[in-house]
């Protein structure tokens, strides 16, 4: 390793720039909250969802894949992510491997 290339660690400075760091992360957090309830007033108002939903399904009709996964996901058609195993018979895989494996011998 060359030691010539290392900047020597200076706590004061560290600490300044995690100050401004923590300062400015504060500030994009207000803007990102503020935009938020805009958009949140936004769709609210009038019939800007309806509209949206609209050219949505205007998407997906003219073969958007995305548009139509997002339409099925909306209405609660999603194929499930997990398996159902709750009626799932372990003993009977095990006895199955046991049988399976009879005329198996050690060598």
């Amino acid at each position: 390793m060359n030691d010539n290339n290392l900047k020597p660690f200076n706590a004061v400075a560290a600490r300044e720039n995690g100050y401004k760091g923590g300062v400015a992360s504060g500030k994009a957090r207000q803007e990102r909250k503020k935009m938020k309830e805009h958009l949140i007033d936004l769709l609210s108002s009038g019939n800007i969802q309806e509209n949206i939903l609209l050219a949505i399904l205007d998407k997906a009709q003219n073969g958007d894949i995305k548009a139509a996964e997002f339409i099925r996901d909306t209405i609660g058609e999603k194929p499930s992510d997990k398996r159902d195993f709750s009626d799932f018979d372990v003993t009977q895989l095990v006895i199955n491997a046991i049988d399976n494996n009879e005329g198996v011998q050690d060598e």
